[in-house]
C-alpha cells in the first residue's frame, strides 16, 4: 500500500483547484463544498444527468442525501456524521464519498486507524475524492498518527498549495508548521523543504500563539542546519513569554511527529535572556534515540549552559 499511495498523493499537488472548493471557508467548509461524487453536485455542468439519475434510481438520491447530511453534522456531531456514512453505504455501496465521510468522521471521533483505512481506501479507488483540504488534512493527521510518516509528508505536501482556500490564517499556520516537522523526520534532506514552508507560515498573519510556533520551528530548523546565530535571531523575535508545553495543554497543539514538541520547548529553552534550563533536550535524546535529530540532541544537552543573557548582543 505504502509505495501505491506515495506517488499519486503527491501528484495531487499539481492538480488545479475546482471552482467547487474556490469560495472554501475553514476545512469544514471546504470539505463539504467539494468531496460529493459529480452526480450529486445539481450546480455543476453535469446537473441535468443528476437529476434524471436521482429519478430513475432513488438510491441515490438517499446516497446524496446523507452525504449532505453527514457534512452538515461532521464538526459538531461527528457521531451522527458516521450514522450518515452509513446511510450512504447502504443507498449505494461501495462508493469513495462515503469513505472519506466515514474516514473523517472517525478522525473527529478519535478513531485513527480507521480514519487512515477508509481515507486511503477512497484514495485509491478515486483520488479526487481526496481534492478537498478537510480530506488531505484528516488523511496527514491520522497517517502520522498511526506511524505512516511517508503517507503523511506525501498528503501534507498535497494540502500546503491548497493552503489558499482557508479563511482561517492560524489553521494556515497550522498547516506549514506541521509540513514543516514532517519534513524534518525524513532528516537532514528535509530541512530546506521545512524552511520553505515555515518560510510560507511567517507570511500569515496569525494569532500570536502560532506567530511563536511558527517562529520556534523556525529557529528550531535552522539550529538543526547548524545556522546558530541565525537561530537565536529568529528566537529574539518570540512575542512574550512563550512556553510550548503551556500552548499544547491550551488545546492548539499541532500533529507533530513523536519528539518535536519537546525539540521545539528546549529550542525555546535556549532564548536569549531565558533563564529556564534546556534538560529537554537529554529527555528527547533518551525518549526518541531513533529519531534522525537524536545526535543533535546529544549534541545540544552536552553543550555549555550559559546564563540569562550570556553570549548575546
Amino acid at each position: 500500500m505504502r509505495n501505491a499511495l506515495l506517488l499519486p498523493v503527491v501528484v495531487m499537488a499539481t492538480m488545479a483547484v475546482g471552482p467547487e472548493a474556490r469560495a472554501g471557508g475553514d476545512l469544514a467548509g471546504a470539505a463539504a463544498a467539494s468531496p460529493r461524487p459529480p452526480e450529486c453536485r445539481l450546480g455543476s455542468a453535469r446537473a441535468a444527468p443528476a437529476l434524471w439519475s436521482r429519478a430513475r434510481v432513488p438510491e441515490l438520491g438517499r446516497f446524496c442525501d446523507a452525504l449532505a447530511r453527514g457534512y452538515a453534522r461532521l464538526a459538531r456531531s461527528p457521531q451522527e456524521a458516521a450514522a450518515q456514512a452509513e446511510r450512504a453505504e447502504r443507498a449505494l455501496p461501495g462508493r469513495a464519498a462515503t469513505w472519506v465521510l466515514r474516514g473523517r468522521a472517525s478522525f473527529a471521533l478519535g478513531q485513527y486507524a480507521a480514519s487512515f483505512r477508509d481515507l486511503v481506501r477512497a484514495w485509491k479507488a478515486s483520488p479526487h475524492s481526496l481534492d478537498a483540504p478537510g480530506a488531505l488534512h484528516d488523511l496527514g493527521r491520522s497517517a502520522l498518527a498511526t506511524g505512516h510518516h511517508p503517507e503523511a509528508l506525501a498528503a501534507y505536501r498535497a494540502l500546503v498549495p491548497r493552503t489558499a482556500l482557508l479563511d482561517s490564517e492560524t489553521l494556515r499556520q497550522r498547516i506549514y508548521v506541521e509540513a514543516a516537522a514532517l519534513a524534518m523526520s525524513t532528516g537532514a534532506v528535509g530541512l530546506n523543504e521545512a524552511l520553505g514552508y515555515l518560510g510560507e507560515a511567517r507570511s500569515v498573519d496569525g494569532t500570536p500563539g502560532f506567530e511563536n510556533l511558527v517562529l520556534a520551528s523556525l529557529a528550531l530548523t535552522l539550529d538543526r542546519q547548524g545556522r546558530k546565530k541565525e537561530a537565536e535571531g529568529v528566537l529574539r523575535e518570540l512575542r512574550g513569554t512563550f512556553d510550548v508545553q503551556a500552548f499544547v495543554k491550551s488545546g492548539h497543539a499541532p500533529h507533530l511527529p513523536p519528539g518535536e514538541l519537546l525539540a521545539l520547548s528546549a529550542i525555546v529553552g535556549e532564548r536569549p535572556g531565558s533563564a529556564r534550563t534546556v534538560s529537554e533536550w537529554s529527555e528527547l535524546a533518551d525518549k526518541h534515540p531513533r529519531s534522525p535529530w537524536a545526535a543533535h540532541a546529544r549534541a545540544k544537552a552536552g553543550a555549555p549552559q550559559r546564563g540569562p543573557g550570556k553570549g548575546h548582543d
